[in-house]
């Protein structure tokens, strides 16, 4: 998920009110991505302990997170540059901060599991 960080606009991309589209549309691709995380854990086979603290740790990451978006994605329109600025750098930040409670690999099985399922791919 954190590379998806790499492919967002940042907020010193946005100078102008023309800019605010790529806002959000950096927006609605990780509200996109951050849906389909969310269903993929959610489907996610139990393993063990761990991939159930694994998966419960990162859903409640992958809502909170995805309710600032949603806000952020209402707001914009009347927000302007300097919210739309404070959104995206808001947004970045705790997709590269975020570390996970437990580690895909370190859980047998829970790897090949994430990975045949496609939404799945975005968590790990």
């Amino acid at each position: 998920m954190r590379l998806i960080v790499y492919s967002m606009a940042k907020g010193y991309d946005i100078e102008t009110a023309a800019d605010l589209p790529k806002a959000e549309e950096s927006l609605k691709k990780l509200d996109t991505a951050l849906t389909a995380a969310i269903t993929g854990l959610e489907k996610l086979p139990k393993i063990a302990q761990d991939a159930d603290k694994l998966a419960a740790g990162e859903l409640a990451f992958y809502r909170k997170l995805q309710g600032k978006v949603t806000e952020f994605r209402t707001l914009l329109p009347r927000g302007g540059v300097e919210y739309a600025k404070a959104a995206l750098n808001l947004s970045g930040a705790d997709l590269v901060t975020h570390v996970p409670e437990v580690k895909t690999g370190d859980v047998p099985g829970l790897d090949q599991a994430m990975k045949a399922d496609k939404a799945c791919e975005l968590v790990g």
